[in-house]
């Protein structure tokens, strides 16, 4: 797209222009994706791109493969799947357990090299996903129809991820996702998070700084009333 339609774009919504250019291309790249069956696209791309009509900006591509095998064994099949990428320079595949990482490098319109990362997960099998016609963030650019994880497999995840780590983006998405759909939580799931979202004002503030940049200033919350009312959302799930 024209430089001066990116510009009016993120000044539309107050965010980066580097992170609109990223935008852009990964619509770019999930429509190459298309036609693919064994894989499934998840994490906040999914989220932000097919369920909540992107609240914030994700710029990683996530994927679960379907493969039996270890990592290192489906290194070659995901070799297949971005052998004919364009605009892209692929960097050398990492390894890390059994998730195959790969760095996309490309020039932006600043002529600022960037790169977007992408990641599948080696599982032997996946279940509650079907196609869905993944959105373009806030670019225009063409839809693309990618398998996608069901909405509460996708909640459930995100508790995972909140038990194992603490991130603003893994709060934000939880919160709107439990506004369209609430699978059971465990009583024991719901005191673990209790205990995670219990978070002092200076943390709180942290979360804020190293999220409120992807996300739209008209959207970005008031932090510590946005994590209480998720306490009460998990409380209701």
């Amino acid at each position: 797209m024209d430089i001066h339609e990116l510009r009016r774009i993120a000044a539309r919504e107050e965010l980066s222009l580097n992170f609109v250019a990223k935008d852009e291309m990964m619509s770019l790249l999930l429509a190459q994706f298309q036609g693919i069956d064994d894989i499934i696209l998840k994490g906040g791309t999914a989220i932000n791109r097919v369920y909540l009509n992107k609240k914030r900006f994700s710029e990683d591509a996530d994927f679960d493969l379907i493969y039996t095998g270890t990592a290192k064994d489906a290194l070659s099949r995901t070799q297949e799947i971005i052998a004919h990428l364009k605009d892209f320079i692929v960097e050398k595949a990492r390894i890390m357990k059994q998730t195959i990482r790969y760095d996309l490098q490309y020039t932006n319109p600043l002529q600022h090299k960037d790169l977007l990362r992408l990641e599948f997960r080696v599982t032997p099998a996946a279940s509650q996903y079907s196609k869905r016609i993944v959105n373009p963030g806030f670019v225009p650019a063409d839809a693309a129809l990618l398998n996608v994880y069901e909405i509460n497999q996708l909640i459930l995840h995100k508790i995972e991820c909140i038990l194992s780590r603490r991130e603003g983006k893994d709060l934000f998405d939880l919160y709107f996702l439990l506004e369209i759909s609430s699978p059971p939580i465990s009583a024991a799931q719901k005191e673990k998070l209790r205990q995670r979202l219990s978070l002092s004002v200076a943390e709180i503030k942290v979360i804020a700084n190293t999220l409120n940049h992807y996300i739209p200033k008209m959207l970005r919350p008031d932090w510590e009333i946005f994590i209480e009312e998720l306490k009460e959302k998990i409380e209701k799930a």
